[in-house]
């Protein structure tokens, strides 16, 4: 537009379907509008020769200083910026600056881009991409990011306050398993949908897993605030969900963790203190919130210390096997033995599984810890066998992780193939709770490993939960009478009645009883008079490293008179 002869580039900023403006370089006056912007903003010839700044309300102007800067680039593109049109309604822009001539004035040429619909799209995929796709809160990924702005917030804050509240709902894969999939999906939407009406308006609720969620929020440096929103979010959950059949109570757990002060902070231990603090929540009852504290702060602390120190001992090979002998109680012969883990450590000796196994648990790594004991276990059956005890066979424990998460039948297939056994000569044993955390999806695992030949136990019987209808579907090849039971046995008729019903009912399933933990005659006596099947326990022997079966009994006590 160097200058108005030249009639075709008048006709083009005339006729442009863009509002576009010249704007006096001196003055920053309105010398010219073309119909787009008239079109858009509903402007006239009667608005030329006034102050460019006014072309739009205050609240929505332009930085016309910093567009006289830019225009030394041609057709650099400032905002966007936020503009109302004709009709009142917001439109996100962006606008071109170029130097230009107008009339021999030197002059600048604004061209305005509508980029609302643009913007719109963006927003939306960036939606999609941060929001849980079946709730509607956000997700892990933008949950994790908010918190790693907050923990660095604080980190340059020393007043800055802020709560993480980690939320479980309980037994909630129970309540999945009864009313279906479909049912369950609606509850947790609408579990979200409660936990955000509790939190604040400037609080991230996000979806961290199958059935927890967490919530992010600033609050007072007493942290009172996180309090009450704890309390507010179980009394959200004190109405039933659903509707008919589907009608389900539901409660949560809820771990709270105030940060803040603390420049050493860091994100990964927010999480895992609040992690702590949700599960003694459930360890004290369920349907409560716990802060994280001094207790807790210094189990973290041992948490991270044993996941770091397991790690390492699994890439060195610190572990071992310990060897149970069960006995045939008619007979007295050692029918098998139970492979219990132990932790060869270099500074600490010994460690049975009760000082590192939850940690394994919750980290994921008896997952590859429990794929190591298969291998080891059915290594040791082919080294006997090769010794000349070819009917021996050994029992596994399987956890709650390793059921859920491994692949458990395909660790169960590499190390019967691998160490080159009958797989008759294996046993896995499953506690009561880990098989009816999903029951559907336990009977299919375990049909599996039935086809196989492995042989399945349910150990500690009658301390879990169990549904007498599911037991029929399991088809345990033994049931393992837990220890708290038969140490009681000779002195209480409570116990001595409860171990007499497993076994009854153990043999009604055509299954073994197992009395575990027999540590004198007594007991032993008694269980021979209830007729059961087999027993275990230091009457015998103590868990022992792997030598000849018969060197293991002989260090056991044996007993005498058991089949007068």
């Amino acid at each position: 537009m160097a200058s108005t002869a030249d009639g075709s580039r008048q006709s083009l900023f005339n006729e442009s379907p863009l509002p576009m403006f010249v704007v006096g370089r001196a003055g920053l006056s309105v010398l010219a509008v073309n119909r787009g912007a008239e079109a858009m903003y509903g402007l006239s010839d009667d608005f030329l020769g006034s102050p460019a700044g006014s072309l739009w309300p205050e609240h929505e102007r332009v930085d016309l200083e910093s567009l006289l800067v830019e225009a030394a680039v041609a057709h650099h593109r400032s905002g966007p910026w936020t503009h109302s049109d004709a009709f009142g309604s917001p439109r996100n822009v962006g606008i071109f600056c170029a130097e230009t001539e107008y009339e021999g004035v030197s002059a600048l040429l604004l061209t305005v881009i509508d980029l609302t619909d643009d913007i719109a799209r963006e927003r939306a995929l960036l939606e999609g991409a941060t929001r849980d796709a079946l709730t509607g809160v956000s997700n892990s990924a933008r949950f994790l990011d908010r918190l790693r702005m907050t923990v660095s917030r604080a980190q340059h804050e020393p007043e800055y306050r802020f709560a993480v509240l980690y939320i479980d709902l309980d037994r909630f894969r129970q309540i999945n398993e009864r009313v279906g999939h479909i049912s369950a999906d609606k509850i947790l939407a609408e579990a979200g949908a409660r936990i955000t009406a509790a939190a604040g308006a400037g609080d991230v609720v996000a979806r961290i897993g199958g059935d927890e969620f967490a919530v992010l929020c600033d609050v007072e440096p007493s942290g009172n605030d996180a309090v009450k929103l704890a309390e507010r979010v179980l009394v959200a959950f004190q109405e039933p969900f659903g509707s008919g059949e589907s009608v389900v109570s539901l409660s949560v757990s809820i771990g709270v963790v105030v940060g803040g002060g603390d420049p050493d902070l860091q994100t990964d231990a927010i999480i895992r203190n609040a992690d702590a603090a949700m599960h003694r929540a459930k360890q004290q009852g369920r349907s409560r919130y716990e802060l994280f504290d001094e207790s807790l702060r210094k189990k973290a602390m041992h948490y991270v210390k044993t996941e770091s120190e397991l790690r390492l001992g699994l890439e060195r090979g610190e572990f071992a096997l310990y060897y149970q002998p069960i006995v045939s109680i008619p007979g007295g012969e050692m029918h098998g033995a139970e492979a219990l883990l132990r932790w060869m450590h270099p500074e600490e000796g010994v460690v049975a599984p009760g000082g590192f196994i939850s940690v394994a648990e919750e980290s994921g790594l008896i997952v590859p810890m429990g794929d190591w004991v298969m291998h080891e276990a059915c290594r040791q059956i082919r080294t006997w066998q090769d010794a000349g005890h070819p009917e021996i066979s050994v029992s596994v424990n399987v956890s709650a992780r390793q059921f859920r998460d491994g692949d458990v039948c395909a660790s169960l297939k590499s190390a019967i193939a691998e160490a080159g056994i009958d797989a008759r000569h294996l046993t896995a044993e499953l506690t009561e709770s880990v098989v009816m955390e999903d029951p559907s999806s336990s009977v299919e695992i375990m049909k599996e490993i039935s086809a196989m030949g492995v042989g399945l136990a349910m150990d500690d019987f009658g301390t879990g939960y169990s549904s007498l209808s599911y037991l029929k579907q399991f088809r345990f090849d033994s049931l393992k009478i837990d220890r708290s039971f038969i140490s009681g046995i000779d002195s209480s008729a409570g116990d001595a009645a409860i171990v007499a019903a497993v076994i009854a009912l153990a043999h009604s399933f055509r299954s073994r009883a197992v009395g575990e933990g027999v540590e004198n005659p007594e007991q032993l006596q008694y269980l021979r008079l209830l007729r059961c099947d087999m027993a275990q326990g230091f009457l015998f022997s103590r868990p022992i490293p792997a030598d000849d079966p018969g060197a293991m009994m002989q260090r056991g006590t044996l007993w005498t008179g058991l089949q007068q």
